[in-house]
């Protein structure tokens, strides 16, 4: 400070001389008084900013152009103010009469601020250099300093105990799980001898530094008696390395320790977690497996086993059966890897056909969507259909003409709705819109229908093999059984599904006003089937609002020998008719992908309803019958169910509904005894088209 004292006189006197030299210059008219402090003036200001620079920085080009500058400033000074001394006036460049008159001083001063101009591009060049090595150096010290939070944040993710000691043995940073372990405040860690955390022992600590530094040889697991700041002793394992700079200098140790006592309460804690694990694993519903980064597999149990198809020795058998039962579309080493190992996301793969796993029995319903024997066009695929009709489970095949809900109707099923499981089941791309035309691309005449039927039950094996129809038109239907007559092929059952059946997804006018109602197109099929002679072969199923025991029994009197249900099923499994199938937002999670709506649906409590109303229904239907005096409901006829009809009076089914056929009644010429539907359509109708003739 005292330099820079001076420094600041130096420049203050200048400053004051060379501001007193313009008074005897215009106020006195003495050039020389003012000549004379504006070259001692000069002179100072020059000297003092050359002993600024001088202290400020290095010798450097800027340094040496300033002090050329400064002594070019202050000799044509020099020179002007010995313009006034006549003593002088003949010496050459100084004298006004000498070589040189005016044009030394000008040369000069020039020559100064030439120089001073230089010294300042030079001082601006290392500036900026300054300036990018500045920047250069911000950069590295950023680097070390996410380098280090990183490191810091990694430290405290440890449940050990680390710390950061310099050489002499003063903690200079530790972790949260040093902190949790000896209780101390940060502020009272930090600069604090590591030696004072421990008992005994801690005086062999800066022998180990010292050693550590000298060998660079990592020193583990010593046991050290620890103290926390309470002062509660106990025993930790101590693990000591050195830290280095680039070049090798040890810059101090760091230091992990662990509590003994914690660490085995862990490793029990973790073995009992273990066994808990492989409990839960064997016993599991669900395939479960343990694999670590490596892609090494850890642990197996045995629903996976059983899912995989047999035993799983590795990774690699597993991959191998995880591709013959997964959807072909996923691939499961690569959602594994990216999804769980590297993402940290949890990921579900399900057997596609695990709900077949119990062996129930299937009747596989074929509408025209072909679903599960459809070519990639949308067509009928013979290959497919053997390979899926020949499975044991499969007990008959339902061909799909038209449904109760939306007769003469085709669907869409959204993609969102298009999981895997049924992309899987239909042959369809998983996501895509899964559009069901309106009618079949297999036949469309009559005895084409019969044909189909044939083709069907030979690749089957033999299955029984019908159809599922709503009454419309009665000479579509009468069409159908004269190509039975003229091909001599009958399917070996028919279902009649009514217009009362429903689905949240069809349109209102076709629920509500198209297709003919169950009673009558049940009796409709039955009669006709008695009418020409074939309904010992053909047996008769029915769908439409079929819930209880009593609708069981009035639909068997009219005809059926079995009937389907839906809808009872749907309430029972929580269905309250939100009418939003399609939209995949059912409030009650039964006809929903979405993972959240379906926890409405709790499987355990909805399987017990469902079993009690199927075994209550038929409970109910076996007390019906013996009230009837019967022994089977297929003893039931018409003549068993009576109503009260609009006017008031009584009337049995037999009596109410369409008069019962006789057998062989159709085969007669003479039809007029016959209800007014058979003497119209039945004459009208032809088996090679479904349209009327005529």
């Amino acid at each position: 400070m005292k330099g820079w004292w001076g420094i600041c006189i130096i420049l203050a006197a200048g400053v004051l001389l060379f501001s007193l030299s313009y008074y005897p210059n215009y106020f006195l008219g003495n050039e020389l008084w003012g000549d004379f402090f504006e070259f001692v003036g000069t002179g100072l200001l020059v000297l003092g900013a050359c002993l600024a620079a001088r202290k400020l920085t290095r010798k450097s080009v800027a340094l040496y152009f300033l002090y050329t500058g400064a002594a070019c400033l202050a000799f044509a000074r020099f020179i002007d103010f010995s313009f006034e001394i006549p003593a002088i006036n003949a010496w050459p460049i100084v004298g006004r009469e000498g070589f040189g008159n005016e044009l030394a001083p000008r040369i000069t001063e020039n020559a100064g601020y030439i120089c001073i101009l230089l010294a300042f591009l030079a001082l601006l060049r290392e500036v900026t250099r300054l300036h990018d090595h500045l920047e250069q150096d911000n950069l590295r010290l950023k680097d070390l300093h996410d380098q280090g939070v990183f490191l810091t944040r990694v430290a405290d993710m440890s449940a050990e105990a680390v710390f950061g000691c310099d050489r002499d043995g003063v903690i200079r940073t530790w972790n949260c799980g040093a902190r949790a372990l000896f209780d101390y405040a940060p502020e009272e860690a930090i600069g604090m001898p590591v030696a004072r955390l421990f008992a005994e022992g801690a005086g062999r600590l800066p022998l180990m530094s010292r050693e550590l530094a000298e060998t660079c040889t990592p020193l583990r697991d010593i046991e050290l008696a620890a103290l926390t700041k309470s002062g509660r002793k106990f025993w930790t394992s101590a693990s000591i390395s050195t830290v280095s700079e680039d070049g090798g200098v040890p810059l101090g140790f760091s230091m992990v320790v662990r509590d003994i006592e914690a660490r085995k309460e862990a490793e029990r804690k973790l073995k009992h977690s273990h066994d808990m694990l492989a409990s839960a694993l064997h016993n599991a519903e669900v395939g479960m497996l343990i694999i670590d980064r490596k892609l090494e597999l850890l642990a197996i149990n045995p629903r996976l086993e059983d899912i995989a198809g047999g035993w799983v020795a590795d990774f690699q058998s597993l991959r191998d059966a995880c591709d013959r039962i997964l959807d072909p579309q996923v691939q499961f080493l690569e959602r594994l890897t990216k999804d769980v190992l590297d993402r940290g996301r949890p990921i579900e793969f399900r057997n596609l056909t695990i709900h077949r796993r119990h062996g129930g029995d299937l009747i596989w319903e074929i509408g025209s969507g072909y679903f599960g024997c459809r070519n990639d066009d949308g067509s009928f695929s013979p290959e497919k259909f053997t390979q899926n009709a020949c499975d044991p489970q499969v007990k008959m095949i339902e061909i799909k003409l038209s449904q109760g809900a939306k007769p003469g109707h085709g669907g869409v099923l959204p993609g969102a709705k298009v999981t895997p499981e049924i992309a899987h089941a239909r042959g369809i791309p998983v996501g895509v819109d899964c559009i069901s035309p309106s009618s079949h691309s297999a036949f469309s005449t009559p005895l084409e229908l019969m044909a189909f039927i044939t083709r069907l039950r030979t690749l089957s094996g033999g299955k029984p093999t019908g159809f599922k129809l709503c009454i419309g038109h009665p000479w579509e239907w009468f069409a159908i059984v004269k190509a039975m007559l003229a091909t001599g092929v009958t399917p070996d059952f028919i279902v009649v599904d009514g217009a009362e059946g429903g689905t949240g997804a069809a349109p209102v006018e076709f629920t509500n006003h198209v297709g003919s109602p169950l009673q009558e197109g049940l009796l409709l099929v039955h009669n006709t089937l008695r009418g020409v002679g074939l309904r010992e072969r053909i047996r008769i199923g029915c769908a439409g609002k079929v819930i209880s025991a009593f609708d069981i029994t009035r639909m068997m009197a009219l005809g059926a020998d079995w009937c389907n249900s839906a809808r009872g099923f749907m309430f029972a499994l929580g269905c309250l008719q939100a009418q939003t199938c399609h939209t995949g937002n059912c409030p009650t999670g039964v006809t929903t992908q979405d993972p959240l709506r379906q926890q409405s649906l709790v499987v355990g409590d909805k399987t017990e309803r469902i079993h009690s109303y199927h075994t209550m229904t038929l409970h109910a239907l076996k007390e019906l019958i013996q009230a009837a005096g019967l022994s089977h409901p297929g003893d039931l006829t018409a003549h068993h169910i009576v109503r009260r009809s609009s006017n008031g009076k009584v009337h049995s089914l037999a009596q109410s509904v369409l008069t019962q056929m006789h057998d062989g009644a159709l085969l007669q010429t003479d039809l007029g005894g016959l209800p007014l539907i058979y003497r119209q359509s039945w004459p009208l109708a032809r088996a090679e088209s479904f349209m009327l003739q005529g």
